[in-house]
């Protein structure tokens, strides 16, 4: 079992996969920020209960650079 939370929950699975997974955490780690893999909603949105954020920027990342890649 592997468990991380907050950028530890994306980097734990790929270091735990290995050496051939570098690449991928390096490039997390370094080319991107919190701008490019969130969106952030208005104040309203996370009052209300919904999240403050959406994520879909971050899923996208994951799923183009997931398993397989």
């Amino acid at each position: 079992m592997v468990a991380g939370i907050s950028t530890g929950a994306i980097l734990a699975p790929l270091a735990f996969l290995g050496p051939a997974y570098d690449d991928q955490i390096k490039e997390m780690y370094t080319t991107y920020s919190t701008k490019d893999l969130l969106i952030k909603r208005n104040i309203l949105a996370a009052l209300t209960g919904t999240s403050a954020a959406d994520t879909t920027p971050l899923r996208k990342w994951i799923r183009t650079n997931g398993e397989g890649s």
